[in-house]
């Protein structure tokens, strides 16, 4: 995608992109189990899921037989995963190394950044502040935010409408190819953050990026270069 347009706004993921939070979604994923009696997946077959949400987590946990489950018991499974993980919310919360920097970099431009994520708001408001970032960014949106998420455009593309902006004059930064697809969706500018996990047999410089950017200390000249 060619920018056509200077940045203006820079629009981070917040799971695996911004913040660190692995830990804690597999933590909770295992609490769940031993609450249902199944027997725990080692934290390692559990990571591959973390990019996928809740769901992927619960049913990589349970095995076969989550196929077998109604809904209801599936969605009972993912609110008592929902509910370790908001008791443990406030433990570690963590930004990637070098994150800070590269936001004071940004701040010091005059510039405003923001949130796009598919986190239920009642967990991603809570971890902004835990993190220290609610009085700093100009917009953020939760997964439900809107009707719809991403993949779909439309919280990208709100986001640079809250900012007043068009989305062509932002950069969207998400470690996962569904953010990729709802950039190229909503027309903007997207960096692939590979500095944690990709998943096994993904290769993010062909999912369409406009760069993929695997140290923290580069994101800023990635940015800059695709102005």
């Amino acid at each position: 995608m060619s920018v056509s347009e200077p940045v203006k706004a820079l629009l981070f993921d917040l799971d695996g992109t911004l913040a660190d939070t692995a830990a804690d979604l597999i933590e909770a994923t295992l609490r769940t189990m031993d609450d249902f009696g199944i027997a725990r997946t080692h934290p390692s077959q559990l990571r591959p899921a973390v990019p996928n949400g809740s769901m992927a987590l619960v049913e990589q946990a349970y095995g076969e037989g989550f196929a077998m489950l109604s809904d209801e018991q599936k969605e009972t499974l993912r609110e008592t995963l929902w509910q370790h993980y908001q008791n443990a919310l406030y433990d570690n919360p963590t930004l990637y190394r070098g994150l800070a920097e590269a936001i004071d970099v940004w701040e010091q431009r005059g510039l405003p950044w923001g949130i796009v994520t598919n986190k239920p708001s009642r967990f991603a408001e809570p971890l902004l502040g835990a993190l220290g970032l609610t009085e700093r960014v100009s917009v953020w949106l939760g997964g439900d935010s809107l009707p719809r998420k991403k993949p779909f455009p439309d919280p990208l593309i709100e986001a640079a409408r809250r900012l007043d902006l068009e989305p062509q004059a932002c950069v969207y930064v998400g470690d996962d190819r569904r953010d990729v697809e709802a950039s190229q969706a909503a027309h903007m500018p997207c960096i692939v953050a590979a500095w944690d996990f990709i998943p096994p047999g993904e290769d993010p410089h062909h999912w369409g990026a406009n760069a993929v950017v695997e140290n923290t200390g580069d994101l800023i000249a990635a940015i800059d270069a695709i102005r």
